[in-house]
């Protein structure tokens, strides 16, 4: 059975949103392998919102490096209402029941699934019980 595992990144006073205000200039690509990467190797499904999808699809697909490469090949679901036509290489939109549909996938074979960020997908999934882990990476800034 697959776990579903959070990443998560939060600032030291709490804030969890705007990451470019706060998070991206303070890390670089050895904290983002050491943290993201290291839980990401074991993953073959990354689950999104729209906005944090459009946010990696914005600027993953012009990046390389063993990060890049595995979110730009692995198989990518987005829950949304709003999007239809996702250009985001292996990317498959579901519009609703997001905890039944990884309860599913949770049941068949394969590597771990991953979330990103603590939105609505973390709340259903924790909330369903579905939440096997949580990685929560601490920025040394204050964003608040």
């Amino acid at each position: 059975m697959r776990k579903i595992v959070n990443v998560t990144h939060v600032s030291l006073d709490g804030v969890m949103e705007r990451m470019e205000d706060w998070h991206f200039d303070y890390v670089g690509d050895s904290d983002m392998g050491d943290f993201f990467g290291g839980t990401l190797r074991g993953c073959d499904l990354l689950v999104l919102g729209r906005r944090t999808y459009e946010g990696f699809a914005a600027t993953s697909p012009q990046e390389t490096g063993e990060i890049a490469d595995k979110l730009n090949t692995m198989t990518k679901l987005v829950a949304s209402t709003t999007l239809r036509d996702p250009a985001w290489t292996n990317t498959t939109v579901i519009s609703g029941g997001v905890a039944a549909e990884l309860a599913r996938r949770e049941a068949e074979a394969g590597g771990d699934i991953i979330t990103y960020g603590w939105g609505p997908i973390a709340h259903a999934l924790a909330e369903g019980g579905l939440m096997d882990e949580i990685h929560i990476g601490i920025n040394a800034t204050m964003a608040g």
